[in-house]
């Protein structure tokens, strides 16, 4: 059985037949318990959304203390933590972002999750003084991950360290 249908569709169909058809009041403490059931699922997700809010706003150190929330839970997904560790990289904290990284990996990753990795990998390197093996591991991505973060980081790191050939 198609679980992710369940959830997002069937439940909540059956929840609405009992409101509307046979008990109200037993319908309307199903919708409530499904809201917070939903909420609470997802919670990592709307952690995540008040860190970008103040990684937008210039507030690194909130943005950092709202990623940790959202890393913590259990529920968080792999790109809540490449998030974290992107802003972690930013920051100077290259051990807390590798973890992260680490994080991430042991998630089931789509295609674009595993190339961000891949991304993030490399952009590591390069903090830790490794310009070369991060323009490699850039640069394989580059035929099949079509961002311009990624070409961005490509040419800065091609300029800053005079690999122009």
């Amino acid at each position: 059985m198609n679980t992710k249908a369940l959830g997002r569709w069937i439940l909540p169909a059956l929840i609405l037949v009992i409101t509307v058809l046979l008990n109200p009041g037993l319908g309307t403490l199903l919708v409530v318990g499904y809201i917070v059931y939903f909420l609470w699922a997802r919670r990592s997700d709307f952690v995540a959304q008040f860190a970008i809010r103040k990684y937008r706003q210039g507030d690194i150190e909130r943005a950092l203390a709202w990623y940790a929330k959202a890393a913590a839970s259990r529920n968080a997904k792999p790109m809540v933590y490449l998030s974290y560790a992107l802003v972690l990289l930013k920051a100077g904290h290259l051990d807390a972002a590798e973890e992260n990284l680490a994080g991430a990996a042991k998630h089931e990753l789509s295609e674009y999750d595993q190339n961000a990795l891949t991304a993030m990998r490399g952009l590591l390197k390069w903090k830790r003084g490794n310009p070369r093996g991060a323009a490699v591991e850039l640069q394989s991505l580059a035929d099949e991950f079509k961002n311009p973060t990624l070409f961005g980081a490509l040419g800065s790191l091609y300029l800053s360290e005079g690999m122009l050939d």
